[in-house]
């Protein structure tokens, strides 16, 4: 088996309990996930890996994706995702980390990812970037910001606007938006989740300087995707409205 997708689910965010169970356009979010997975043509199975039954339930009597029950103690998703691999025994060179708060996630989005290890041998991890679309969401510490160096791999994430404007203008087409999507070699996700939390990690509270700080490649995807990724109550309503948008442009 190539390449896989899993799904890190759990029941108890602090920001919003119950988060993947939330209704959009009268669907439990995880489902628009699995579904927008299933679109891949490169991954060869769907696993959903979550700590709670009732997310488990969901997925099972809705979609063919595969469920794994994992520890509620996952300090991550990437840890979560990797413990899905162990209990499934899942022998693959390519392991998707795809949030579970992505409900417009496309199959198509998923397979430039997987594209980009397939084709570059120096590349142990990859991950998306877009454009930014305003100054407040550039400016906004719940946004990351890469920079890359000329062959396209991360230099540095921050929550900070990096890099700074020496002369005071900010222009949008200078900047790169994060979207937290990865694509891990099966040996890079394995080394990954055995280091210890680093110091920028610490700071920043943003995993993937984890595998920075530790001299791991992590090649940067531009994408045109735009990513409405649900963190709170509120964001439910700005999901449905960028589905009923897309929708209406496919009509």
């Amino acid at each position: 088996m190539k390449s896989v997708i899993i799904i890190p689910a759990r029941f108890g965010s602090k920001r919003f309990p119950g988060k993947p169970l939330a209704t959009i356009l009268g669907k439990p979010m995880i489902l628009w996930v699995v579904e927008g997975a299933m679109q891949s043509r490169l991954a060869e199975l769907v696993v959903v890996a979550t700590d709670d039954e009732r997310i488990a339930d969901a997925v099972k009597q809705h979609s063919v994706a595969e469920v794994v029950m994992t520890s509620p103690n996952c300090p991550s998703g990437s840890d979560r995702v990797a413990e899905a691999v162990e209990k499934l025994r899942l022998n693959c060179e390519i392991v998707v980390n795809l949030q579970g708060d992505e409900p417009l996630i496309e199959g198509a989005v998923i397979d430039q990812l997987i594209a980009a290890l397939m084709n570059d041998a120096n590349a142990e991890i990859a991950t998306l970037v877009t454009n930014f679309e305003n100054l407040d969401e550039l400016r906004s510490p719940n946004t990351a910001k890469v920079v890359v160096n000329s062959e396209g791999y991360a230099l540095y994430f921050s929550r900070s606007v990096i890099p700074y404007p020496r002369d005071g203008e900010l222009r949008l087409d200078n900047y790169l938006k994060h979207i937290g999507i990865y694509a891990y070699r099966h040996e890079a996700l394995q080394k990954f989740v055995s280091l210890p939390t680093s110091p920028l990690e610490n700071i920043e509270k943003l995993e993937q300087l984890r595998a920075l700080e530790a001299g791991m490649s992590i090649k940067v995807v531009k994408t045109d995707f735009k990513s409405v990724p649900v963190d709170v109550p509120a964001d439910v309503a700005k999901a449905e409205q960028a589905i009923l948008e897309k929708l209406k442009g496919r009509a």
